[in-house]
């Protein structure tokens, strides 16, 4: 009930910030207050909790770099990109908060996955990454709990399109 009380509270924060920032907000995707019960399920707990207290979220770039003194073996190169805005940030922990943003039916160890982009999410006690792969449309959340990956819909990989 709390949970649901603080999505109400952030989606009447952000459209009512709208007049503010305006060119931040209208890059970013639109806020529903949705269910988290599939994803609180999904997650380790203490990855879930940390949704709820992130302080800034880092941009990098992974792009493949052929490891020295070879010829067909490359190792994958992070590269900073940018801080998210506010806004961005917002709109982000909203969809992975939301059990409608992933394609649950289509959920599956076995997936095939070549990050391209990696989100780092620092919080006050840490930080986890969340890694995409836009060909595939997948995400991967990685903390010291480990990894899980799954599916996302369009609309949340529209989002992951216009922040870059």
């Amino acid at each position: 009930m709390v949970k649901r009380i603080s999505m109400f509270l952030l989606v009447c924060l952000l459209f009512g910030c709208k007049s503010v920032q305006p060119e931040a907000i209208a890059q970013a995707a639109p806020l529903k207050a949705a269910s988290s019960d599939m994803v609180e399920a999904f997650l380790p707990p203490a990855t879930f909790e940390s949704l709820n207290d992130i302080e800034k979220v880092s941009l990098f770039r992974i792009e493949p770099s052929l490891i020295t003194g070879t010829t067909d073996e490359y190792s994958n190169k992070s590269i900073f990109d940018r801080e998210l805005s506010q806004s961005e940030v917002d709109s982000f922990l909203a969809l992975l908060k939301s059990d409608t943003s992933y394609k649950w039916k289509e959920y599956s160890e076995e997936i095939p996955f070549k990050a391209d982009k990696n989100y780092v999410f620092k919080t006050s006690s840490g930080q986890f990454n969340v890694l995409t792969n836009s060909e595939r449309k997948l995400i991967s959340f990685i903390s010291l709990d480990g990894q899980k990956l799954i599916p996302i819909n369009a609309d949340f990989s529209d989002f992951l399109e216009r922040v870059k």
